[in-house]
This record gives structure tokens, C-alpha cells and sequence, in this order.
């Protein structure tokens, strides 16, 4: 599910945040965009290509990256912020040409549907293709508007709620971290 809150197109810098949330063998994925646009999706437990253990964190991290770059907003952002520093070397690893590098367990047999690369082979090619993307760090939980408004989506991906609510409560909350982000940007 993607989504646009209004307002925030050609107002400050285009950043974007993802992130994700792994519980009981259900990933949350999600991202947000400081010109108001924003996703999220959900993986239920099954699917027969995923690693397990905490290779499967990683690669729901890495999924929300290849979410938001896969996504209907364009151009890219050209920074993106994660609480991943293990995603992140991955990504910066595919920015130099190391498109062979996965993480463990994940699986490089080709996918049923309109799309037969894995998601990971896709992002590692997008990556390569675009070095000049800027990724930085940033510490979860720790306030920051963007990196929160892309945990809470994920966090509400995750839940599974019904389409109506989740896109309801996901505009709310990233008008809201938003609202936060561009007065602090602003004020700086």
C-alpha cells in the first residue's frame, strides 16, 4: 500500500526513511519520504524462500529499502536513513559493484510472478546503478520524525489490520512525524 499526505512537495530537502519490523515469523516493511509520500506492506510466515533466525530481520530491512526504491515515488531521494547498520553495509557493498554479496540463507532461485528475480537481486542491481544515493545512520527509537514515522508504519504493516484502517491510521501518523520533521528542518 502506498500512500501521499498533501503539502510537502518542494518544501526542504527529499529524504527518505524505511524500516521494519519482524515478529513471530511476520514482517512489517515501510517507508516514508519527507515530500509526503509513504508505504508499507506486510510478509506472512510461509513463504519457503526466506532465511530464518536474524538473516531474516536483515533481509525485511533490505525489503523496505527495495519497497521504497521500487515505489511509484520518483525520482529517488537522493539521501535514505536506516537504523540498520548491517543493511547498510550491504547497500554501500552494492553501490561499489559487490552485487553477489547476500545475506545468508537467502535464497537466489528465481520467484514465481510478473517479477522472477528475488527482491534482493533487484535492489543490489538498483544500488549498483545508483552510487550516488547517500545513506546514513540513524539511532532507532531515539526521536528522530522520519526514522519514527517509518517504525510506526511498519510496526501497523506487521499488525495486519484491515486495508481501511491501516491506510487511515498510516496517513495520520505520517502527517504528524512529518508536521515534526519539516518544523525542525525549518528551524535549523
Amino acid at each position: 500500500m502506498y500512500g501521499k499526505v498533501k503539502g510537502y512537495d518542494g518544501s526542504g530537502p527529499r529524504v527518505a526513511a524505511t524500516d521494519a519490523s519482524y515478529k513471530r515469523g511476520v514482517a512489517g516493511i515501510a517507508c516514508v519520504v519527507s515530500n509526503g509520500s509513504w508505504g508499507l506492506s506486510r510478509w506472512a510466515p510461509g513463504n519457503r524462500h526466506d532465511p530464518t533466525g536474524p538473516a531474516a530481520v536483515l533481509v525485511a530491512e533490505l525489503r523496505a529499502v527495495a519497497f521504497l526504491l521500487e515505489g511509484p515515488d520518483q525520482p529517488r531521494p537522493p539521501e535514505l536513513l536506516l537504523d540498520s547498520t548491517i543493511a547498510i553495509r550491504y547497500l554501500r557493498a552494492w553501490q561499489r559493484g559487490r552485487i553477489e554479496r547476500m545475506p545468508d540463507g537467502y535464497s537466489l532461485l528465481p520467484r514465481r510472478g510478473p517479477q522472477s528475480a528475488p527482491t534482493l537481486v533487484r535492489l543490489a542491481g538498483i544500488m549498483a546503478q545508483h552510487p550516488e544515493i547517500r545513506l546514513q545512520h540513524v539511532h532507532s527509537h531515539t526521536g528522530h520524525p522520519l526514522n519514527e514515522a517509518a517504525d510506526a508504519l511498519a510496526s501497523l504493516a506487521q499488525r495486519g489490520l484491515p486495508p481501511v484502517e491501516t491506510r487511515s491510521r498510516a496517513e495520520g501518523l505520517v502527517e504528524a512525524f512529518l508536521r515534526t520533521w519539516h518544523e525542525q528542518a525549518d528551524g535549523d
